[in-house]
C-alpha cells in the first residue's frame, strides 16, 4: 500500500511538470516564425568553376617486340636492337600506341637463364631503343623517348 502512495505522488508531480497546451502552442509559433527567419536560398551564380580543357598527350602506333636471348654471356648479349640478333628469340610482337615517357616492360619465364628484352620500332621498322635485363632481375623495362 505504501508503495502504491509513493507511485500516486510521483505521478502527481510528474503531471504537473507538464506544459500546458497553451505553452505548446505558443513554442510551435516561435518555432515556425524561426524558419521563416532562417531561410536561405541559393543565388542564381555559385561561381562555379569551368574545366579546363587540356589535351591528352598524342600518341602515335608503334612495333612493340619482347622476347629473350640465349643467355648472359657477352656473346649472347646484343649491344643495339635485339630483334635479329640471332642469339635472341621473339615472344611476341604486337603494335601498341605510346607517347613520349611511356613505358613497356617484359617479364622473363626464366629469368635466372634467360635475360629478356623488349624494343621499340617505328612502324616502318626504324629502331627507336630497347632494354636487355642483363643483371637477371626478371623484367626489361623500355621507355620512349
Amino acid at each position: 500500500m505504501r508503495h502504491i502512495i509513493i507511485l500516486l505522488a510521483l505521478s502527481a508531480l510528474l503531471i504537473s511538470c507538464a506544459p500546458s497546451p497553451e505553452q505548446i502552442e505558443r513554442a510551435i509559433e516561435q518555432t515556425q516564425a524561426a524558419k521563416e527567419e532562417s531561410y536561405t536560398s541559393t543565388p542564381s551564380n555559385t561561381n562555379t568553376p569551368e574545366p579546363t580543357n587540356i589535351q591528352a598527350p598524342q600518341k602515335e602506333t608503334y612495333i612493340v617486340t619482347s622476347g629473350y636471348c640465349l643467355g648472359y654471356d657477352p656473346r649472347y648479349i646484343p649491344t643495339g636492337d635485339p630483334v635479329g640478333f640471332e642469339f635472341c628469340t621473339i615472344d611476341e610482337k604486337r603494335q601498341t600506341p605510346l607517347s613520349s615517357g611511356d613505358k613497356i616492360t617484359y617479364s622473363s619465364f626464366m629469368p635466372h637463364s634467360y635475360p629478356s628484352f623488349c624494343a621499340i620500332h617505328t612502324l616502318d621498322g626504324e629502331y627507336i631503343t630497347s632494354d636487355i635485363d642483363v643483371n637477371g632481375l626478371g623484367k626489361a623495362v623500355c621507355t620512349l623517348p
